[in-house]
């Protein structure tokens, strides 16, 4: 992080020859470099002299990108924090004490012995950070700023990332930095992002992810500097940028031994790491395994063993500047066979244990299911899979989606299944997922929303990025989804017109007309579908004839106490024999614990599964991939909230919400039951002791399905 000091003029007279001495230490100590360190700084960036060889004020080699919403006119420069005359004085005062105390050192001499013919290199540069201490600074002034480095050459076989101190003072702008990722030909190939700040928060370090898909392409990387509005209203700001970083390390993957990391009480664990681009011997990798509440489980530190016949590999590594140079690497892995662990979520992390920089780490998720009897899934409760142009579908694949969907307890999903019919491929792949999944037992609904990419310039007069705007043209609507309602209406019962959060556009007078080609098109070939579309539950039901049932939708998840109103209040509409569909999905993670999102979560379902009138499907989590939901990643791997969606899921197959027991000291609690067979769900802020007879044969778990 980029340090702060006073004002020159603050410190008290005779400060100088005593920074002078605090700056000669430092000399000494820098000289110290980590050679056995496993992360290298390939480029660093301070905006200190030598980086300004122009004296213009301008990082050399920098560039800035222009347009209509990047404005030439918003200053950026190097600025300097000693600016007054009074504060260069103190400084040159520090500057000739400091030099008579290094040079006299060198000579074996007191200070007042030598009169130093100049200033050696290394007390400018330790002034110039320390007390200069440069950085680049932008003022806002409406628009926004992108600032590009030079490309910087590297190899295929290492990971990259940067780090960067960022500074704020306005909350109308987002300030970060991004390493981007080019080809030969500056092409850009992807970026790794930073997190971005606003509001008035100081110096703040971030970082890139220094892990990223394998890419054979991969010839160069740019760091971004970037101030961007959140909004048209932005306007004055001062934003500043220092200490950028730019690091190799070896390419690492951690992985489980098991194709999805799904694992039954009693099976072995192995974790597995492989490096690629080592460039020391003896390098070792720190593995650290810790539960959902962060509690350390075990740890251990493993040598990487060279592959057998393991020859070194040189690669060449071309420069901007046509130079070349060789490096050597070579590759090698370890193995951890976990001890045998309780159910519940798990996760790996890692760090190099060589070199100082201390950032470099990767993390692995699992998680142990309890050894029990797989119970149908429940049909009150799904997942949205609603993805823009069905990349997490496509990545997670049909096969491990059902697998993933299986083990997850949910009765029913929603998939997006709008194709183009001209694509035989993209044809054949929507209608085998939606063939695999029912086989399972799990009902699918169709979502007619955004058009397949292939079929975009079909609509060119209007947005097909929105379901709103994508449905307005009658026409081309027919034209391209009556193949689609012919294969799928014969599978599928229910539609869902636009995604969860699509709540605002299903009463426009101007896809009324489409609303009704559509109802006329799957009545043709179903005669017991329904059409659902979402609305919020904060608004009046609109009159819309095509639609049969609705998906409330809120950007904000209600609470259980909200939910069972919404439901005495539906059920008193004209729609009371069709209840709409609600929304379950679990409170943000950047902005609640773990066991606050745990427990509202379980006290929605649980309310859900209470109510009398609630038929099919009628709780969903919208958009399971996303990190703040936290049910799965987005190759399908677990999250932190899985294991309590599918433990609540699975105590309610079956079985509906009765009432409570009036015990204070139970906490919140709940009575479940089906037929003669009952459950006790319960949880409390604080520890607390209850005395409870519930019977002979009783038996207990946790959310995280540990008895």
């Amino acid at each position: 992080m980029r340090p702060q000091l006073k004002a020159l003029g603050q410190y008290p007279k005779g400060t100088a020859l005593f920074l002078g001495l605090i700056l000669y230490s430092l000399g000494v100590a820098s000289t110290y470099a980590d050679d056995n360190s496993s992360t290298e700084i390939v480029a660093e960036w301070d905006f200190v002299a030598k980086e300004e060889l122009r004296k213009d004020g301008w990082p050399d080699g920098w560039t800035r990108r222009t347009g209509s919403d990047y404005p030439k006119f918003i200053p950026v420069a190097i600025h300097q924090n000693a600016r007054s005359a009074e504060d260069l004085k103190e400084i040159e005062n520090v500057r000739r004490l400091s030099s008579q105390c290094y040079v006299a050192w060198q000579q074996n001499k007191w200070p007042w012995q030598v009169i130093p013919e100049k200033v050696p290199p290394a007390i400018d540069q330790l002034l110039e950070r320390s007390l200069l201490n440069p950085y680049l600074r932008i003022q806002m002034d409406g628009g926004a700023v992108e600032v590009l480095s030079p490309p910087i050459p590297v190899d295929i076989h290492s990971s990259y990332f940067m780090s960067a101190s960022i500074h704020c003072d306005s909350t109308d702008y987002d300030a970060s930095a991004k390493l981007r990722f080019l080809d030969t030909g500056r092409k850009t190939l992807f970026e790794m992002p930073t997190k971005a700040f606003a509001g008035k928060t100081g110096w703040k370090s971030a970082s890139s992810q220094s892990q990223y898909p394998f890419r054979d392409d991969i010839a160069f990387v740019q760091v971004i500097l970037q101030v961007l509005p959140k909004s048209m209203k932005a306007y004055r700001g001062e934003f500043g940028f220092d200490a950028i970083r730019v690091f190799r390390t070896p390419r690492i993957n951690l992985f489980v031994d098991s194709p999805l990391p799904y694992y039954r009480q009693g099976d072995e664990v192995v974790v597995r790491c492989t490096a690629n681009g080592m460039t020391t011997d003896q390098s070792s990798i720190e593995l650290v395994l810790i539960d959902h509440t962060g509690r350390e489980v075990s740890r251990v530190n493993k040598l990487f063993v060279r592959s057998e016949a393991q020859q070194t590999r040189y690669v060449t590594i071309r420069s901007a500047e046509s130079k070349s140079a060789k490096t050597s690497y070579w590759d090698g892995s370890c193995e951890w066979r976990l001890p045998n662990l309780a159910p519940g979520y798990y996760e790996i992390t890692t760090q190099l244990s060589k070199g100082k920089s201390g950032v470099f780490e990767l993390e692995e998720q699992f998680v142990i299911l309890p050894d029990e009897i797989q119970r149908k899934p429940d049909s009150r409760f799904g997942w949205t899979m609603s993805t823009k142009n069905n990349e997490e579908l496509d990545n997670i694949g049909t096969s491990r989606l059902v697998e993933i969907l299986r083990r997850s307890q949910v009765g029913r999903v929603k998939l997006p299944i709008w194709f183009d019919s001209r694509d035989a491929e993209a044809s054949k792949a929507a209608i085998d997922r939606v063939d695999k999944v029912q086989l399972t037992g799990i009902h699918c609904v169709g979502v007619i929303a955004t058009p397949p990419v292939s079929l975009h310039s079909k609509f060119a007069r209007l947005n097909p990025e929105e379901s709103g705007t994508a449905l307005e043209d009658t026409l081309i609507v027919q034209t391209f989804l009556e193949p689609v309602m012919s294969q799928m209406c014969p599978r599928i019962s229910e539609f869902q017109i636009g995604w969860d959060h699509e709540t605002s556009f299903i009463s426009n007078p101007r896809i009324s007309q489409s609303l009704a080609a559509i109802k006329k098109l799957v009545n043709r070939y179903g005669q017991e579908t329904q059409i659902i579309a979402s609305r919020s539950p904060l608004l009046a039901a609109p009159k819309v004839d095509a639609i049969d049932r609705w998906q409330l939708y809120c950007s904000h998840p209600l609470t259980a106490v909200e939910t069972e109103g919404l439901f005495e209040k539906e059920g008193k509409s004209v729609l009371a024999s069709r209840p709409p569909w609600m929304n379950v999905t679990p409170i943000g993670a950047s902005d609640y614990s773990l066991s606050v999102r745990v427990q509202d979560l379980v006290h929605r379902m649980v309310k859900i599964a209470g109510d009398p009138t609630s038929q099919g499907t009628t709780a969903w989590v919208s958009n399971p991939t996303d990190p703040e939901v936290g049910l799965i990643d987005r190759d399908g791997g677990p999250r932190e909230m899985f294991l309590p969606f599918r433990s609540t899921a699975a105590a309610l197959a079956g079985m509906r919400q009765i009432g409570s027991i009036p015990i204070q000291s139970l906490g919140v609690n709940y009575i479940i039951a089906s037929g003669d067979h009952a459950k006790l769900i319960a949880w409390s802020a604080r520890s607390t002791t209850a005395q409870l007879y519930l019977g002979e044969a009783v038996s207990a778990r946790d959310i995280w399905g540990r008895s």
